[in-house]
């Protein structure tokens, strides 16, 4: 699972309103609105690469890929290993990686 960490300070602009960039760890964890939360989700999911059909190897001089390795993968996942090829889809045609 993933962990999130929070390190809160507390800042204030007047002498009662506590010291500039001290460590509070008694001020209460404030959550973004909920926009700001499903726009970044949104914009993540936006930036992630698509999933394809990715191969073990990319054959240079016939522009085919062979040993199929497996589907739903994303092509930046894919593509770790630079002699691994792709394709977008059933009908599309093999990419390299690299």
């Amino acid at each position: 699972g993933w962990g999130v960490a929070a390190v809160l300070y507390k800042v204030g602009t007047g002498p009662d309103e506590g010291t500039r960039g001290t460590l509070d760890h008694t001020a209460p964890l404030e959550m973004p609105p909920l926009p700001l939360i499903l726009l970044v989700v949104f914009t993540t999911q936006v930036v992630d690469s698509y999933d394809v059909l990715c191969f073990i190897q990319f054959d240079e001089k016939t522009l085919q890929c062979e040993d199929f390795l497996g589907e739903g993968i994303s092509q930046e996942d894919c593509c770790l290993n630079k002699k691994y090829g792709f394709r977008k889809d059933h009908d599309s045609p093999c990419q390299s990686c690299q």
